[in-house]
């Protein structure tokens, strides 16, 4: 009777200690008693600007000039915008009525240009504005496919090239090859008779195409090479595990197996590539439980088997001297997986510099809701902080549930 009890008490129990965690709080708690006063600086969202607690608001692009004719900010709808914050300019892509523009304009100078007319497109929402720290490229990634490519100057440099955005690369691959355009270049085009593609990956000056044979591409000279050292064996299927690119080497991990057979060989090998060569670099054998990769550095630590089995080995390969040597799980702990490597790198910096002001976006849940064994906030009060220097941090704005944090694409003194 009282494991009965309890076994029904248990669920209540739990739900309580759950609910405890997150502790009642309403709006009016998180909305701040006061807000900092501007200090002078301009906050650049979208169309507009306005001083960094919201105020003195005003439109960035208000008119346009397409060839002799005037338009107004109630002819053209903006569809979507870019900024480009290391020179001032915000990329848009409008619309008057049913034409398709790209224009400028520079908050910086204040001036404003038509750049493009884009071709006629089933829905205006498929062109996309991306950007690297070389080039824009605007794309339709709809109807009709099409592609143009701009300097972060807004200067144009190569028409009717769709393909992907890779740096200060554009680059397609077709049927009948590879082809690229690099910035400062024109359009450039390697044939393959051959070629089924699978993996694309960068590495310096260098383009790496995996498939049923693997190319190196040298972008500069457009020589092209095969690498033998990724070919499996006639009774073996391969896959690629893992890359990694440090000072102009690419590392793979790759995986030769034989799918429906009796002998189920799993060979791990560990690749490294340096240009147009390849050689492998540690042969780890038949691996069941496979081969992960850790980086730290310019160290990468090579785990065979599962982390923390008793069987399993731990190697750190070092490349500055191409050596690899045995090391403890201990040390292991201390690289990064590749994933966590690309979530750092595409993570935004979280902390705007302005002078000597630094603005960055906090948040806190707000309507507690209760649910089976769990309570959660169902809202979020989103705040746009300011500190100077090392003084106490000020409140500039706040929004309840509506911006995801979206407070600003760049902060400026004019």
């Amino acid at each position: 009777m009282i494991v009965t009890a309890l076994l029904f008490a248990l669920p209540l129990l739990l739900l309580t200690v759950a609910c405890k965690s997150v502790e009642p709080r309403y709006e009016s708690e998180v909305i701040p008693d006061s807000l900092g006063a501007p200090e002078g600086l301009w906050l650049y969202k979208g169309n507009l600007r306005s001083r960094t607690d919201g105020t003195e608001e005003e439109a960035l692009l208000t008119s346009l000039t397409v060839g002799e004719t005037e338009y107004g900010a109630e002819d053209f709808k903006i569809v979507s915008y870019q900024y480009i914050s290391g020179t001032y300019e915000i990329f848009y892509i409008i619309q008057i009525e049913s034409d398709c523009r790209l224009c400028h304009y520079n908050y910086f100078t204040k001036e404003s240009s038509d750049l493009y007319d884009l071709p006629d497109t089933e829905d205006p929402q498929d062109y996309k504005i991306k950007v690297s720290n070389s080039l824009v490229y605007v794309v339709n990634e709809g109807y009709p496919h099409f592609g143009v490519i701009f300097s972060r100057t807004a200067e144009l440099l190569h028409e009717n090239f769709y393909g992907e955005l890779d740096g200060d690369c554009v680059y397609a691959i077709e049927d009948g090859g590879f082809e690229y355009y690099i910035k400062g270049g024109e359009k450039h085009a390697v044939p393959f008779d051959d070629l089924s593609y699978e993996v694309y990956q960068r590495c310096g000056k260098y383009v790496y195409l995996f498939g049923s044979k693997t190319y190196a591409i040298n972008l500069e000279t457009e020589e092209c090479t095969e690498l033998s050292v990724f070919n499996a064996e006639s009774d073996m299927e391969y896959r690629f595990e893992d890359f990694y690119c440090v000072n102009g080497s690419l590392f793979v991990i790759i995986l030769f197996y034989r799918r429906n057979s009796d002998n189920d060989d799993r060979i791990y090998k560990f690749i490294r590539v340096t240009g147009g060569s390849a050689a492998v670099a540690y042969d780890f054998g038949d691996v069941p439980n496979g081969v992960t990769m850790l980086i730290n550095g310019s160290t990468i630590y090579l785990v065979k088997g599962d982390m923390g089995r008793w069987w399993t080995k731990y190697y750190a390969y070092d490349c500055k001297t191409g050596t690899t040597k045995k090391v403890s799980q201990k040390t292991v702990k201390s690289g990064k997986s590749t994933d966590e490597l690309k979530k750092e790198a595409a993570a935004t910096e979280k902390e705007l510099v302005v002078g000597e002001y630094s603005f960055y976006v906090t948040a806190i849940g707000y309507d507690r809701q209760s649910g089976f064994m769990t309570s959660y906030y169902a809202k979020t009060c989103y705040y746009l902080m300011r500190r100077y220097g090392s003084q106490e941090e000020e409140v500039m704005q706040y929004s309840l549930d509506k911006n995801n944090g979206y407070f600003f694409d760049d902060i400026r003194e004019f």
